[in-house]
């Protein structure tokens, strides 16, 4: 662990592949720091799916997505810096449709659960309906648009990280983005 730590103080940024392999070795450290790292992206992958999904509820879905992670991270085979990132993506997505498909059956719909929080202030600040409204037009973009808008915006990623993620220039990675956004654009005007 100690290594990890140390591994940790020298590259802040830190090295997706040395974190999986401790992380795959036990290191407790390296688990942190996945979490850390990989949290905002999950919250707002999960948010773009289930639209009006409470905080609690996503910390809850985000719970049994890394109890999957756990699982089966010896299975994962790292293939350069955006390719962990995108396995969590994948995780995320199915198990979003779990958690719509469990909705469905219940018969519980996500504007239904968006008027509870409302009337009982949860979340009122990260629930407003601009928010709402833009992170379900997220949800409609494909899945490259949506994470390299989630990568920019919400994560707050530098051109340089976004580039090593997707593994290509950072001419290209700003030129994707904005693609992206023009077409997240054309949706929050539709």
């Amino acid at each position: 662990m100690a290594d990890t730590t140390d591994f940790l103080r020298r590259n802040p940024d830190g090295n997706t592949e040395y974190l999986v392999d401790k992380a795959k070795g036990g290191s407790e450290t390296a688990w942190r720091e996945i979490l850390r790292r990989y949290h905002t992206m999950l919250v707002f992958h999960v948010r773009s799916r289930i639209h009006g999904i409470s905080s609690q509820d996503v910390e809850d879905l985000l719970q049994r997505v890394l109890s999957k992670v756990v699982v089966h991270i010896q299975r994962f085979e790292y293939r350069g810096e955006g390719s962990f990132r995108q396995w969590l993506a994948k995780l995320v997505v199915n198990e979003c449709r779990n958690e719509l498909k469990t909705r469905e059956a219940s018969g519980i719909e996500t504007h239904e659960l968006t008027e509870i929080e409302d009337k009982a202030g949860a979340d009122s600040e990260e629930l407003s309906a601009e928010r709402r409204n833009l992170l379900e037009k997220l949800g409609e973009l494909d899945p490259d648009d949506r994470d390299l808008l989630i990568m920019r915006y919400f994560e707050k990623m530098g051109w340089e990280a976004i580039a090593e993620v997707l593994g290509c220039s950072v001419e290209k990675a700003r030129n994707d983005y904005d693609l992206a956004f023009q077409r997240l654009s054309r949706r929050l005007r539709a």
